[in-house]
């Protein structure tokens, strides 16, 4: 145990499972061949544990075994007067700003002082995916939540959330993300993701990323391509992909709220309508960067050679995925369509997308006087 509590790096967990009693079988099996079968002593086994600087997380125990999650707390633990407590609710917004200005104060911080978000409303709170984001942003790995998730009624020991207190000490020292209360009891949450029982699982060279049911992004998941059963042809160049970009039209593809009858042309009978450009590289492992109708969020396209483009050696892949959609549109727009020549001034609406940008770009560099709206 004391190796085991040697190499557990601070924050780490340990999962252990031990027996706490024998079966009549065992103890009948144990005495007629006089070998012992050993059992172990819950409460002896948390108590070493502890005293190693361990912390029980989760418990699951029966008549005969038991489960535990150990998590090692710090040397040095920070104290209640190292963290801050952020009240938030739907009926005030003020939180905000307040969020804001504690992600970038504590990003320097170190571990277990952290910005806990305790949600005032009951059963309604959407603090959970507020957390999961604000944990992406600067400063998030500080970011913690606590919430009142009972399906009974009664009294909401969110709402006087401190970390000073004897109740909530233990939550603190746990330094959980996510931290539950439901129904007389403290856990956490857990997003992991499943397969519907039946769903067969083909490996494959070629997949597209589609929804299997429009408007729900829960059934986003990867499909065998066209591609395995039907070649490139001849005039089209297969390309293997590494990035490609949510657009726009995706976002309003997969939630729904744009229907496939409404694009051009027979798209509405594609497989798979996601994806506008990618980059990657082609048969001769050139990097490049490109433009499809869709399909473009897959392992592989076949690409029209005539809207495929050589990235730039000083660009990197991921930020050449970004410009086929933005700056063939705004060229189109400014050069082709709407003719510009240079030191003209022109008016950018929605200046701040990715569109508007690329619009910008290009008028800046003809030497234009450029005016914009940004919101």
């Amino acid at each position: 145990m004391d190796a085991l509590a040697a190499h557990s790096r601070e924050g780490g967990f340990v999962l252990l499972s031990l027996r706490t009693a024998l079966t009549p079988a065992e103890m009948f099996l144990s005495n007629v061949g006089k070998v012992p079968l050993r059992v172990h002593s819950r409460d002896f086994v948390e108590a070493s544990f502890r005293k190693r600087g361990f912390r029980v997380v989760c418990l699951r125990s029966n008549n005969l075994s038991a489960l535990l999650l150990f998590r090692k707390g710090s040397a040095t633990p920070a104290g209640a007067e190292k963290q801050a407590v952020i009240r938030v609710g739907s009926g005030r917004f003020d939180w905000v700003e307040e969020i804001k200005a504690k992600a970038i104060e504590y990003q320097e911080r170190p571990a277990g002082e952290n910005v806990w978000l305790v949600a005032e409303d009951v059963g309604t709170s959407g603090v959970v995916g507020l957390t999961n984001c604000l944990r992406q942003e600067t400063g998030g790995d500080h970011i913690r939540c606590v919430f009142n998730a009972s399906l009974e009624g009664g009294a909401n020991p969110v709402a006087d959330f401190q970390p000073a207190s004897w109740e909530h000490k233990e939550l603190v020292e746990r330094d959980l993300v996510m931290n539950v209360y439901r129904d007389g009891k403290w856990g956490s949450f857990r997003h992991t993701v499943t397969q519907s029982p039946g769903t067969p699982c083909l490996w494959t060279e070629h997949a597209v990323l589609n929804v299997q049911t429009r408007g729900d992004l829960s059934s986003l998941q990867w499909f065998e391509s066209p591609l395995r059963y039907r070649p490139a042809s001849d005039d089209r160049v297969l390309c293997s992909v590494y990035y490609a970009p949510l657009n726009f039209r995706d976002v309003m593809l997969a939630t729904g709220k744009l229907a496939p009858d409404a694009l051009p042309g027979n798209l509405a009978t594609s497989e798979c309508v996601l994806g506008l450009e990618f980059s990657g590289r082609d048969p001769s492992g050139r990097r490049v960067m490109g433009l499809v109708v869709a399909g473009g969020m897959a392992t592989a396209v076949a690409a029209d050679p005539n809207f495929l483009w050589e990235v730039p050696a000083d660009w990197s892949l991921e930020e050449a995925a970004t410009v086929p959609v933005a700056y063939s549109t705004a060229y189109y727009a400014l050069l082709v369509r709407g003719a510009m020549l240079p030191g003209e001034a022109l008016l950018v609406h929605s200046g701040s997308g990715g569109v508007g940008m690329a619009v910008i770009s290009i008028a800046l560099s003809m030497g234009c006087t450029v005016f914009t709206t940004v919101g």
